[in-house]
């Protein structure tokens, strides 16, 4: 669609990445035709993954996005395959992926933390899921985010 809007239908010439990867002392992974910093765990290319040429496409430009070090929005209708994409490519990566599923009963709780008493009855604060991915550097996916009421949308806009 790209090429169809801004060059008007013109062959475009396939983007090759460059030879070497930023010497900025971190470590890259080759996708497409672009460098994407390496993660904390092991890059690994999962062999359950189907990929078609539209799948490679959305992956193109997902793996441009995340170059950019932007958040990313993605929408499509349910079972797209936005999720899966994403998984995708932080395990291509090395980048540890968690995905926190919304309803209309998702409490911010489950995002920041709560306390909740230990063996003594004493009260301990216990990170939410969002801070414990975060604090490891895991890619995250705020799934569905459309149904999560109206005060976790408020928090997280914080």
């Amino acid at each position: 669609m790209m090429s169809r809007i801004i060059f008007k239908g013109a062959s475009t010439a396939n983007p090759t990445r460059p030879a070497n990867p930023p010497q900025d002392g971190k470590e890259y992974v080759g996708f497409a035709h672009l460098w994407l910093e390496r993660g904390p765990v092991e890059p690994f290319e999962p062999t359950d993954y189907i990929i078609t040429d539209s799948v490679t496409g959305h992956l193109t430009n997902l793996a441009r996005a995340v170059a950019s070090k932007r958040p990313v929005l993605l929408e499509g209708p349910t079972s797209a395959g936005k999720s899966s994409m994403v998984k995708y490519l932080a395990e291509v990566t090395g980048h540890s992926f968690v995905r926190i599923n919304n309803h209309d009963s998702t409490e911010v709780s489950e995002y920041v933390g709560q306390y909740v008493s230990d063996e003594q009855g004493k009260l301990r604060f216990v990170d939410g899921l969002l801070v414990q991915a975060l604090r490891k550097g895991s890619w995250v996916v705020l799934d569905e985010l459309n149904l999560a009421p109206t005060e976790v949308l408020e928090a997280l806009n914080r």
